[in-house]
């Protein structure tokens, strides 16, 4: 007979092989060009190639810091602080680099960014599920990995597609909110090795792109108040107990990143370039409409619903951000029928959603007006309340975290339907679990 353990670790082996090869069949005929082309629309994807020669280039040859290039605005050199550096791709990507190149590294990523981003929303989804395994939480898994908006930033945005950090950031969050009373022994040894790897996926996302830093952080405070609410009901101390233990996590995070924020801040307040344009953060805000119109790159569809987001004037990248009738068809379910812990994902949907949409309402590519002004939305008090916040203004990809929760809202829609069809939902279904 296989240890449970050994049948856990099998099964999380897997999951991600599945993930991958099922990622690489989707991206066909890229397989066959592994070592010698990248996808993507001929922009930003030549730009992170570049990504992976540097870093490559920096530790191994030069044997300088990744973050500063003397290559670039020669003689002085340029700050790479700011730039879409995805340092954790590069060092990740490090050994394919080496043997096959960097076609093939970048490509790795790709296939990684499908097997590890399936893997991290199925094992966060058995979680909320309270399952050591469910086949709903593959569901969960493929409504995230084969997402559009994963679809459509693989045109080049590495930074982006790569997104595979963020539900296990999020699942070490969760570990430390349901710690329970103080550990001792070996379980306490678990909780500082859950801490560890919620600071280090935190990090890793953070790292990837600054994006997450701030997805992650606003993830935090919802689910927190959540939480702490939840708990304050039974006991106060409780609450403010957990409260301390889950601000670890993030703490820890800042300060795995402090080496680079700080000097970012310092650029901050004597620069303005980083600051988007006048107008920016409204023109790369999501469009309402965009959310209920089907991918533009569907084999079968895409055509006709490429014409429909014409009025949306920026990239395909920017506008595929879908979330799928059958998701949310479920997610609807989940979150009637689902379990209680994964009732906090349902306002952190709704609150990425609305930050999504940006400073003002736009449907169908025309800006909703209110007493002769633009119809404000909650991103435009968030901004003025945190002014850093627009270093960020690509805001439609807030929707990346909306698009977590209601996968794994679906999930809990789909287990709920199993047990309403009589079907099976799997063995080892506890909530101690």
């Amino acid at each position: 007979r296989v240890h449970p353990r050994n049948r856990a670790a099998l099964r999380t082996a897997a999951v991600l092989v599945t993930f991958g090869l099922l990622g690489a069949m989707l991206l066909w005929p890229l397989p066959r060009y592994f070592r010698s082309a990248i996808p993507g629309d001929g922009f930003d994807g030549w730009q992170n190639l570049w990504n992976l020669w540097w870093i490559r280039r920096s530790l191994l040859e030069l044997g300088c810091s990744p973050w500063f290039t003397p290559l670039l605005d020669y003689p002085n050199g340029a700050s790479l602080l700011f730039h879409t550096l995805n340092f954790p791709n590069g060092l990740l990507a490090l050994p394919v680099y080496e043997v096959l190149g960097p076609y093939a590294a970048y490509n790795f990523i790709v296939v990684f960014s499908f097997a590890a981003g399936g893997l991290g929303a199925v094992l966060l989804a058995l979680r909320l599920l309270g399952c050591r395994w469910h086949p709903a939480a593959l569901f969960a898994g493929c409504a995230f990995a084969f997402s559009p908006f994963h679809m459509a930033h693989l045109l080049g945005h590495m930074q982006v597609f790569a997104f595979q950090w963020l539900p296990f950031a999020v699942l070490g969050a969760i570990w430390l909110w349901e710690g329970g009373p103080a550990p001792e022994g070996t379980a306490l040894r678990q909780q500082w090795t859950r801490l560890l790897l919620g600071v280090l996926f935190g990090a890793l996302a953070a790292l990837v792109d600054w994006y997450n830093l701030i997805y992650l952080c606003l993830f935090w405070a919802v689910y927190g108040i959540w939480q702490f609410l939840h708990l304050a009901r039974a006991s106060w101390r409780q609450a403010c107990r957990a409260a301390a233990r889950a601000a670890l996590q993030p703490l820890g995070m800042l300060a795995v990143c402090a080496p680079l924020l700080v000097p970012m801040v310092q650029e901050a307040l004597r620069a303005d370039y980083m600051q988007p344009g006048q107008g920016e953060a409204l023109a790369l805000s999501a469009d309402l409409l965009a959310y209920f119109v089907p991918q533009e790159m569907h084999p079968l569809w895409g055509r006709f619903t490429g014409r429909l987001l014409d009025f949306w004037p920026v990239s395909t990248a920017e506008r595929m951000i879908y979330l799928g009738a059958v998701p949310t068809a479920l997610a609807m379910l989940g979150w009637q029928r689902g379990p209680l812990r994964v009732r906090p994902f349902t306002c952190v949907a709704l609150v990425f959603f609305l930050l999504s949409l940006g400073p003002a309402l736009r449907i169908g590519g025309k800006v909703i007006a209110f007493l002769g002004q633009p119809l404000p939305m909650p991103y435009a008090w968030l901004a003025r309340a945190f002014p850093w916040l627009e270093i960020a203004r690509s805001l439609s990809r807030y929707s990346v975290m909306a698009l977590l929760a209601v996968a794994l809202l679906a999930a809990a829609g789909l287990k709920a339907l199993c047990l309403l069809e009589g079907v099976p939902g799997g063995a080892h279904c506890s909530p101690a679990a």
